[in-house]
Parts: C-alpha cells; sequence; structure tokens
C-alpha cells in the first residue's frame, strides 16, 4: 500500500520493522514507545486547541481526544468493546488526567487488536459533528478520505499479522509521558519495619539507603524511586504529604501484609528514566555536597590534631608513616 502522510509512512515503516523482528511485540520491543507517538499522531493531528493555544499543542490535542472520544456515545451507539474500554480508563483511580487516560486507551485498544475498529467509528460519524473537534484544512488524518482508510488498513495490519502484549499494568507514569518505566511490584509479609532510608527530591520519594537486614533486600537497589504503597500512589510527594509514604506506613496495620511499588532510576534502554531525571540528578548533587562537606570535617579534625606535631619526632622514611614513640 501506497501512503502520502508522513505520519502513515513513519506508520508502515515501524509495522514493517516490528515484522522483521519478532510477532510478537511488547513493551520492551525496538520502536514500540516511538510507534505510540506516531499512533497517537494519527489521531492528534488536526485536532482543534483552542484560540489562544498552538495548533501543535499536543497535550490541549490529547485531552479534545479523550473528551471526543467520550462524547461519541451521545450521538450514535458505539461498540461495547470501544465503549468498556471508555469506562475502564474512566474509571482507573491511577490516571490523574486526561492525557494518561486518552495514552491508555489507546494501549488498552492496540493490546485488543481494536484500533481498526476505533478509526472505523470515527469514518462513520457525521462529517460535521467531527468538524466541531478537527480544523477543516485538510490536515487531519480522521477527516480526510482516503487518508482514513489507508490508516485503518495499516491498523489492520496490527491485527492480522502482529501480536501486542503490552503490560496494562504498567500505567502509573501515562499522565506525564509514553515512556515507561521499569517498574516492580512486591507483596512484603507483615513487619514492623521495611529497613529502607528515604529522601524526597522534586516530588519523587527516592530510596536512599537499603538496611543489610531489610526485608526489601534484594528486591530494591538505592537509586530507586517508590511510586505506590498499599495501592496510594506515591508521587508527586513530599515528607508531610498525605501519600508520602513514611505517613502511609506510620498509618497502616503492620500485621497485615504491604503491596510496594518501585521504579528502577534507568529505563529500559538504560538511560535514567525521563520523569526521573531531575529529582535523580538534585539527589546525586545533595549527595556530592554531603560527601564534600564529610572531606572537610575530615581536614579539619586532622588539623586539629597535627597541631602539636613535631617534626623530629616523626620517622623519616614516608610522610604519613605515623608518630615515632
Amino acid at each position: 500500500m501506497s501512503v502520502s502522510d508522513p505520519i502513515l509512512r513513519s506508520l508502515k515503516y515501524q509495522l514493517q520493522e516490528f515484522h522483521s523482528t519478532n510477532q510478537i511485540v511488547d513493551d520492551q520491543s525496538p520502536y514500540m514507545e516511538q510507534f505510540s507517538h506516531t499512533m497517537e499522531s494519527a489521531f492528534l493531528q488536526g485536532l482543534k486547541t483552542g484560540t489562544w493555544k498552538l495548533k501543535t499543542d499536543r497535550n490541549e490535542q490529547r485531552k479534545r481526544f479523550w473528551r471526543m472520544i467520550c462524547a461519541i456515545k451521545t450521538i450514535t451507539s458505539i461498540p461495547s468493546d470501544l465503549s468498556q474500554v471508555v469506562h475502564i480508563c474512566s474509571s482507573n483511580r491511577r490516571l490523574q488526567s486526561e492525557e494518561g487516560k486518552s495514552r491508555y486507551a489507546l494501549r488498552y485498544w492496540l493490546n485488543r487488536g481494536s484500533l481498526p475498529k476505533v478509526v472505523g467509528t470515527l469514518m462513520g460519524l457525521p462529517k460535521e459533528w467531527l468538524l466541531q473537534w478537527y480544523d477543516d484544512d485538510h490536515n487531519s488524518i480522521i477527516t480526510t478520505e482516503g487518508l482514513s482508510e489507508q490508516l485503518r488498513s495499516l491498523f489492520l495490519t496490527c491485527t492480522s499479522s502482529l501480536k501486542f502484549e503490552l503490560n496494562l499494568e504498567n500505567d502509573l507514569f501515562l499522565d506525564l509521558t509514553w515512556e515507561l518505566p521499569s517498574i516492580s511490584t512486591s507483596e512484603i509479609v507483615p513487619c514492623t519495619e521495611l529497613g529502607i532510608q528515604v529522601v524526597f527530591e522534586e516530588g519523587y520519594c527516592v530510596i536512599s539507603k537499603v538496611k543489610s537486614d531489610s526485608v526489601l533486600d534484594g528486591m530494591v537497589r538505592v537509586g530507586d524511586v517508590l511510586v505506590e504503597l498499599d495501592n496510594i500512589r506515591a508521587f508527586p510527594t513530599s515528607l508531610g504529604a498525605r501519600n508520602s509514604p513514611v505517613k502511609v506506613w506510620k498509618s497502616r496495620n503492620r500485621n497485615h501484609p504491604c503491596l510496594l511499588c518501585t521504579a528502577h532510576q534507568r529505563g529500559h534502554g538504560g538511560t535514567v528514566y525521563g520523569p526521573f531525571r531531575a529529582a535523580i540528578k538534585v539527589y546525586q548533587d545533595t549527595l556530592s555536597r554531603i560527601h564534600r562537606e564529610w572531606e572537610l570535617e575530615l581536614d579539619r579534625k586532622s588539623e586539629r590534631a597535627n597541631r602539636g606535631f613535631n617534626p623530629f619526632n616523626q620517622s623519616s622514611s614516608s610522610p604519613g608513616s605515623g608518630y615515632g614513640v
């Protein structure tokens, strides 16, 4: 199939890459993050953004896309699997924003193989209704005849020859980005303490120390971010916040198991995970400052200890060999 739109060309290329590596696609597959951006752009292209917004304001477009999807049921009946996903996204307490719900819906439909049906539903809506949401400047794939059919054909490729197995539980950061963290969820046996120390930087709770006898020894590492405790989202947070893991831990029943979710500071690509970069940098700068202060204090103590020093009482073999008796 020949495609002319740049977004559709990118989509076609990325699907070909999936085919060349594996027919099963998961969150660690090459191009998955780029594919997510491209898939989303196909729906967002041409969406109105408001009088004082830039036409390329993607966050505003994500909000409008989600509102549009929710509004479809007011003018026509929609397939049950589409409406079910809208209900699941709406009731997901982890997702705090319309942008996050929009991303989650697209991931859910991709996993279910429902994207061709989503495009087909939009194509079947009255043009005048769609133009309440999209600009009428032939810039939109959804409202441009031919392009929308090409988009549906490409998504049919997803369902016919590829199988997407995305981790839909990894949804904590979809409010912020398509980039997914490497997360670990552990159920901890009843205990009086977890045996870790944490610091709060830029709204995140960073693990700064893991004690040798900690129940989490081997499960978490220094620099990991505690993102959920007993199903309570732990970001953005601070020491005194209601969702602070310190406060949540103190108020919970210690006789019950604890459900802990952490995100590694480094993502799947090995670099520091995007949303954590500012927090990790501040944390590392703080550690460097403390280390410098510690070295200065050691130097001061050394100077005080050497104030009565007599060079004739020191062995001449080496400057640091100690005092003679």
